[in-house]
């Protein structure tokens, strides 16, 4: 019985470090899907007992990725960044929206860049017998093309601010802003209600999310076992104005 355990083990282990392996993504094609997909599959891994370490996982994830984020990469191993895959994640979303853009925005790049110059102006400066407002129309002409690569909102797109300082992010949010408030306290209420079809996208949604990362596995129960029960818990978000803005499933 052991024997069969081991071999049906090693073959779902065989199967999965295949699957890793063999990601890869096309120019064009979203990256999130991918990222997490990959990224389920590591920790699959992991469950059966093969754990990767974050920097194998981070190679192996960079090394599916297309020509297009090739820039990045360099950059990246030149600034030896060890980041969780979450975190590689979100650096990652961030050089996609730069690619879509046509930008050729370097994001590592860009990091420490302002350091870097202003202890160069500084000693520029000092090696004049000035200050660093002496050396002000190259200081300008210097930082100007960081300043242009580096301050982009993500939110508006617009250059010269970031989001945390975005009139319309602060603007958005504060209409968006309220609390949330617990509604229909089974199934068989949220679908006889009047917003039985908002509740039932929220649970699709909810569905999809757990799919899409590799929350579960669909198997047969084994005989002799008996199931975990569990309940659906609905949410609303009303905001300032009353309305209903999120259904939470």
């Amino acid at each position: 019985m052991m024997s069969m355990f081991e071999t049906q083990a090693r073959k779902e282990r065989y199967n999965v470090s295949r699957a890793l392996l063999g990601c890869k993504l096309n120019n064009g094609d979203p990256l999130s899907p991918h990222v997490i997909k990959m990224i389920g599959y590591v920790q699959s891994l992991e469950r059966l007992g093969f754990p990767l370490s974050d920097k194998f996982a981070t190679d192996v994830i960079l090394h599916s990725l297309p020509s297009a984020y090739g820039t990045f990469i360099s950059n990246y191993h030149l600034h030896t960044m060890d980041k969780k895959l979450t975190k590689l994640h979100g650096i990652l979303k961030t050089v996609e929206a730069d690619i879509k853009r046509g930008s050729t925005n370097q994001v590592l790049m860009v990091q420490g860049t302002s350091k870097i110059k202003k202890s160069w102006l500084n000693k520029k400066a000092k090696s004049k017998g000035g200050s660093i407002s002496d050396a002000s129309p190259s200081a300008a002409s210097v930082a100007q093309p960081a300043k242009s690569l580096g301050t982009v909102c993500f939110y508006c797109k617009e250059e010269g601010h970031w989001k945390r300082i975005c009139d319309k992010y602060h603007a958005d949010k504060a209409k968006t802003s309220g609390s949330w408030t617990s509604d229909s306290s089974t199934y068989q209420d949220a679908m006889g209600s009047t917003d039985s079809e908002s509740w039932f996208g929220a649970m699709s949604s909810e569905f999809k999310s757990m799919d899409d990362n590799l929350v579960w596995n669909l198997v047969d129960l084994p005989d002799g076992s008996r199931a975990v029960e569990c309940k659906w818990v609905f949410k609303k978000k009303i905001v300032m104005d009353g309305n209903v803005y999120v259904y939470k499933a």
